[in-house]
């Protein structure tokens, strides 16, 4: 069973400015997984299922989607997280990135690094995520701006300088996570069109950027799609560049807990106490309904401790969640993003045993303002 074994889950973000991409990349890891068809893939937007998002074309809450996927005949559990890109859902990223242990960051070719990629990478590092990039719409480049090879190679390294300035700035200490073609942490590609590589596939089918150029002019994309599958790109961030819960706790615990147990934490294991973080709060059929993630021991449906307050509350029913849809379970071992039916709120952190610490609240954008104006109902009345 794979949600007992962490070293097969990878937690994984989407993040970036408002419409570089980000939903429309999701779709290709989901066709992928075949959850959706291949040729839907960059159509569907099928994590924007909410009406309203449908209605104004951009992500505005968080949606996780957790599936399998194959690669090398060796079966991995994906927990997909696919944030909002505009400022005013900020704090649904700022919740989102406690869930997840690295980022595929989405970057418009031409528009290249914006406030929010910025303001994103940061709260990513903040939070101990490791960052990865995804350059998308080069199409935009050969179409629209006619780029010629070299030019096409200036506007990618422009991207790379100023993405690994921001982590060198904001990164946790004793950490390297500054990106680099050449270790597969960047891909290029057009999510729209469905092509994506690493400079290894690359270099391994013998393609330049001048092959790319030269196929748009002659309108032949679907020998690209076939050449370079983005899925397939993908998927090769996904399981072979993103660290699993065991690796990314090791770095993550310390940045984000206050207390004791630190230890335990970061070993992720199922036979210690269960610690587990609400991330995301919503009422669902009258109930309210939690996205949490578990980092120690197994949560079941039973009581656990409220440690920000110090009182029990009760999961009523476990699932894992599919977007729209969830699948009941009986128990959520560590490591894994989970959904439950329990009393809590965005923040909380929840333990099987009274501990001493409980999960720091994430670094905001934006803080809420709340003005209130009172007055008398009759003028005469006011002093």
């Amino acid at each position: 069973m794979l949600l007992a074994d962490a070293s097969r889950i990878r937690n994984v973000g989407v993040a970036g400015h408002i419409d570089h991409g980000k939903t429309t990349l999701a779709d290709h890891i989901l066709a992928e997984a075949g959850i959706i068809a291949k040729e839907l893939a960059g159509k569907v937007r099928y994590l924007d299922f909410w009406l309203e998002e449908q209605k104004r074309g951009i992500t505005m809450k968080t949606t996780v989607m957790s599936f399998f996927i194959k690669d090398k005949n060796k079966k991995f559990l994906i927990h997909l997280c696919d944030t909002p890109g505009h400022v005013d859902f900020s704090g649904k990223v700022s919740r989102a990135f406690r869930l997840v242990d690295s980022a595929i960051f989405v970057v418009d070719a031409v528009e290249g690094i914006m406030a929010q990629t910025e303001s994103y990478l940061r709260l990513a590092l903040n939070e101990a995520v490791m960052p990865i990039l995804f350059v998308n719409k080069i199409d935009r480049l050969i179409t629209e701006l006619k780029a010629e090879e070299y030019q096409i190679f200036s506007r990618i390294s422009a991207i790379i300088r100023r993405f690994n300035a921001i982590i060198r700035r904001y990164s946790p200490k004793n950490v390297e996570w500054e990106i680099n073609p050449n270790k597969n942490n960047v891909a290029f590609g057009s999510a729209l069109h469905g092509w994506g590589f690493t400079f290894a596939q690359a270099n391994a089918m013998k393609i330049k950027f001048g092959d790319i150029i030269e196929m748009y002019r002659n309108n032949d994309l679907s020998s690209l799609k076939k050449m370079f599958p983005l899925g397939k790109a993908l998927t090769e961030f996904l399981v072979g560049v993103c660290p699993n819960p065991l690796e990314s706790q090791r770095v993550r615990i310390k940045h984000i807990w206050s207390g004791s147990r630190i230890k335990a934490l970061e070993k992720c294991t199922n036979n210690s106490e269960t610690i587990f973080y609400v991330s995301k709060v919503s009422v669902e059929k009258g109930r309210i309904f939690v996205t949490a993630r578990v980092f120690s021991g197994e949560v079941k449906i039973g009581e656990y401790i409220r440690l920000n307050e110090g009182i029990k509350k009760k999961v009523r029913a476990l699932f894992v969640l599919k977007a729209s849809k969830h699948e009941r379970i009986d128990a959520v071992p560590a490591g894994n993003i989970f959904g439950a039916y329990l009393e809590a709120r965005p923040g909380d952190t929840f333990a099987s045993i009274y501990v001493d610490g409980f999960f720091r609240q994430p670094t905001y954008l934006a803080y809420p303002v709340l003005a209130v104006a009172v007055e008398p109902k009759n003028f005469s009345d006011f002093r």
